[in-house]
Parts: C-alpha cells; structure tokens; sequence
C-alpha cells in the first residue's frame, strides 16, 4: 500500500529530469516499489541511478510537511554528495506548491516553520551523532562506502527510537563489510531490516533503442553462444553471461547492448566491474577482492525453488527424490548465537545442492538429533560431521540413533595392536586441523567442479573464505564459513559415501580420489588451483 507521503510528493513536488527539464515528481518503478513496501526499517542494494535517494529525500522532506516536531537525518559517505542531498531537499522546497514556511536554513539543516521539523544532513564519520540526540527518520546513503560503518552506527542507531525509521541504502563495495553482512542477514530473514533490491533489468533506461544493424548483431552474437554452447556437449558447462541473461532474465536485445556498450566504453571489458556497478541478482551487488581460495563454482539461481522450510532450513524443491542417494555434511557450533550449526545435503544423482540449514542457537547434542532427522528425511543419507571440539557431542548422540555404517568414520592414530596384530582403530566424524585443512579445501574445490549450488549464503561464504595474513584459512574479516566447512565434510566423505550408499547401479561417475598423489599433483600444479598456498608458516 502507497505511504501517504506519495500524494505529497507526486502533487505537490518537482524535479529535474535527466534532460535538464523542471517537471512534477512521478515515482518511477523502483521508487514505487519501494514506497508501497517500507516498514520503517529498510535495507536496499541496488544498481546505479535507480532514484532511491531522491525517493528518500522527498520522502523526508514530506514528513517534514506533513509531522510535528520530527527530526530527519541524511547521512552520505563524503560532504559532496551530502550537499547535493541537501541541495535536492531543498529544491523540493523552492519549487513546492503552495511553497511551504522555512524558519531556517543554511548548508547543514532545513527548520520548517508551521511543523517545526528539522531535516539535517552530515558526512558518515564527521559528527557524533547518537550522543543525545533523538532521530526519528534516519537515511544512511551509500552506506557501503562510510569509513568504518560499523563503528558508526554503534552509536548512530541508538538514537532512533523503536518508532523511528532507518533506511539503509548503497550500492556494493566488495565482501565481508558490515553492508554486505547486514544485506546477507536481511536476505536470510534473519534480520528485522526488510531487503529490497532493485536490479538493472528492471530499469527502464538500461536498454538501448536498436537499429535495424545493431539489432542484426546482437541477435546473431546470441545464436552464436548458443550454437557454442550446445556443440560443447557438456551438460554442466555454465551459460555465457549474455546467454543467461537471454535465457535465465529474459533479457531483451536492447538490454543485451545496454550491458555491450557499458562494457567496451567504460568498463574497459571488466564483467565484474559492471556487476558490482549494474546487479542483476543480489550476489552481484558484492564482489569479491580475488583474495577468495575459490576461484570458480556453479551457481545456480533457481528463484522461489530454492524454498523455505521452516526458520533455519532452505530445500530445494522437489526433494527428497525416491531412490535418490544424498550425502550430508555438519558443521557445529556451541550454540550461543556466535557462530552457525550447519548442515548442507547434496544429492549424488544429480550433483545439486538440495538442502541448507543454519541456526546459531541450537546446541551440539540437539544438533544430533537434527542431523539424524534430516538423514532419515532424505532416504537414510551418509553423513559426514567435522569431529573438532562440539562436535564430538553431535556424534555421540548420533552414534546411537543412526546407522553407523553410515556415518563417515577414518582411521585413528596410532594403531593398536592385539595379540601380535596391528588393528586400525577409526573414529567417528572428519578431524580438521591445520595440516588436514588445505587437504579438505581442496577437495572442496575439486567438489565445486561438478556440484552445483543454490544457496546465497553458501556462495557469499565461499567468496570470503581466504588465507589469512597468519597464514591460516578462514573467514575474511567478519564473514562466516559454517556452510563452507559443512560443504568440506561432504568433499572429504564423498568417495566413502558413494561405496557405502551403494551406488552402483546410478548413473554417478565415482570421481577420482582427492587424496592420491597423482590427484594432489594434478591439482598443485593446476593454473587455476591458487595452490600451493602462498605462507604456510603458521602450519
């Protein structure tokens, strides 16, 4: 439903449009969507030149007409673009009919006489805001771009009562900042911020009109990659980007040359570039520095079939299938809110992602008892948790309520010995430490070669996940890796999974043993593998 802001400003305010004219305020198609989708906490990633931030200022600039006593802030990442903040404020104002009455106004704030509501702009990091102040409409602009976001709102936020409104909009600045957690989080619905993102397919003026010659050449560049791509016979092989948009976005041809020219003319043929610029999905919107250990994956956006099953769990829909072998793999946490309970299921038939579940509340030993849930559900899976510290409680608890020749176990040290012969003794579950690591990161990259994935989060994780300046592996900066260290039980285990599943009589091509020389080999000396890592001092 329409804010009743929206009759202000379509009636009362004008802009300038991009040819330079004077003419009445008319929401676009973004601007609208988000005007009819605002709950007073919002957050919104999008493509460039959408319009959000004059929405928002007229918006402001309405309530400032329209409430008593309100104080409405704008903040930007530097004092240019907040002046122009301003200065679009206040032209809303000047050219405003009937014009309202200002008792103030300088570079810094717009005071309205007859409501007495104030609206104040400031650069993020420039003033304390939150230290007795009260804010009760808050616009954080390009947030992605503050000097230290995170320490800022710390105390920005506190002075937005529970009534106030935040909004938070930007377009991307790479990965593991606070504005690409905070839209992962919101993504997640694990957020009181609503997402909204605003692509540029959606937008009316990323497409070109065509002549009859451009129109000739982009249609035969599309049946071109597509005559490429199903000559390859590789059925896993990824679409070229401008077959998927065709194919996956249905992207017209004028769109197709909107992206052509942005990429020979100002992006000097740099794809990601124009990503992180021009989004089409939400992953898009944060790109990562290249400091990720993995290079490439598939990943496959499947939309509303990558659903939600309940609070913590995602499966993708159509599973479990009869017949179907799936493995599973954990990842546990304490269950404190810190850190995820993980667990990821691929299935073996088809190489796909089919199920993620995370919860940070739940403890090891209820953990257990959710694994061995998920298991049964999906036809009695192989499970492969990491045995380290809360893990040895999740598997204490399935030892006992689930097959254990189908729980992944390996060889522990040393071996015993009884009546003269040497027995080997195994363990339950996967041993990560810092030798064994790189071996499970790996086989999760040899893995990511034929599965395919759906899941966001799993994906954001992946992109983060780097070696550290102390020559560890792991999360960068404030990211999380549960979901990638999930997805490592499942590569360490997959080979075991497939003998103890039974496969055999499916179509599943057992793939080469990650551990043999001749693979680790072939990996080290792989262009792509980003192996051997650079320091491996700390190991």
């Amino acid at each position: 439903m329409a804010t009743r802001e929206r009759l202000i400003m379509e009636t009362m305010f004008f802009v300038v449009n991009k040819d330079g004219e004077r003419v009445p305020f008319k929401l676009n198609s973004a601007q609208a969507d988000l005007d009819s989708t605002l709950t007073g906490r919002d957050i919104v990633p999008k493509s460039r030149q959408r319009g959000i931030s004059t929405y928002i200022i007229a918006y402001f600039t309405a309530v400032c007409l329209s409430r008593q006593n309100m104080r409405c802030v704008i903040i930007s990442h530097e004092s240019d673009a907040t002046q122009m903040m301003l200065a679009k404020a206040q032209y809303f104002v000047d050219n405003c009919s009937p014009r309202p009455i200002i008792r103030r106004a300088n570079k810094n704030e717009i005071l309205f006489g007859k409501t007495n509501s104030r609206l104040y702009i400031g650069t993020a990091g420039a003033k304390k805001f939150g230290r007795g102040d009260t804010i009760n409409l808050l616009h954080c602009s390009e947030i992605a771009y503050w000097p230290d976001a995170k320490a800022i709102i710390k105390g920005l936020f506190q002075a937005v009562p529970r009534s106030g409104e935040i909004y938070q909009e930007s377009t991307g600045n790479g990965m593991g900042n606070y504005y690409h957690r905070a839209c992962m989080r919101a993504a997640e619905e694990k957020s009181k911020y609503r997402l909204h993102f605003f692509g540029w397919l959606s937008d009316e003026d990323c497409s070109l009109p065509l002549s009859p010659t451009r129109e000739k050449f982009f249609a035969s560049m599309i049946e071109e990659l597509r005559k490429a791509y199903e000559a390859d016979k590789d059925p896993k092989k990824e679409l070229p980007e401008e077959l998927n948009l065709v194919d996956n976005y249905g992207a017209t041809l004028n769109q197709i040359a909107f992206r052509y020219d942005k990429l020979m003319d100002e992006f000097d043929e740099d794809p990601i570039d124009f990503k992180q610029e021009y989004p089409t999905v939400l992953l898009d919107c944060f790109q990562s520095t290249g400091r990720s250990l993995f290079k490439s994956y598939k990943y496959r956006d499947v939309g509303k079939l990558w659903k939600r099953y309940d609070m913590n769990t995602h499966i993708f829909s159509g599973h479990p299938k009869k017949n179907h072998k799936y493995l599973i793999g954990g990842d546990v946490a304490a269950g404190v809110g810190k850190d995820y309970s993980v667990i990821e299921i691929v299935d073996l038939d088809t190489d796909q992602q089919v199920l993620e579940y995370r919860n940070s509340r739940i403890d090891p030993e209820t953990f257990g008892h959710k694994v061995a849930e998920m298991g049964r559900l999906f036809n009695e899976g192989f499970i492969s948790i990491e045995s380290n510290n809360h893990g040895i409680l999740t598997l204490a608890v399935l030892k006992g309520i689930y097959p254990q020749h189908l729980i992944y176990s390996e060889p522990n040290e040393p071996d015993d010995i009884k009546d003269g012969k040497v027995v080997q003794l195994h363990e339950l579950g996967v041993r990560t430490t810092a030798k064994s690591k790189p071996m499970i990161i790996g086989a999760i990259r040899r893995l990511l070669k034929h599965v395919t994935i759906h899941s966001v989060i799993l994906t954001d994780e992946l992109e983060t996940y780097v070696e550290l300046p102390d020559g560890s592996l792991g999360a960068d900066g404030e990211a999380y890796d549960d979901t990638v260290m999930a997805l490592g039980m499942i590569a360490k285990s997959y080979n075991k999974a497939i003998l103890h599943l039974d496969v055999g009589g499916l179509s599943i091509v057992p793939k080469p043993d990650p551990f043999s020389l001749d693979e680790m080999l072939k990996d080290i000396s792989s262009d792509r593998s980003g192996f051997p890592i650079a320091s491996q001092e700390a190991w």
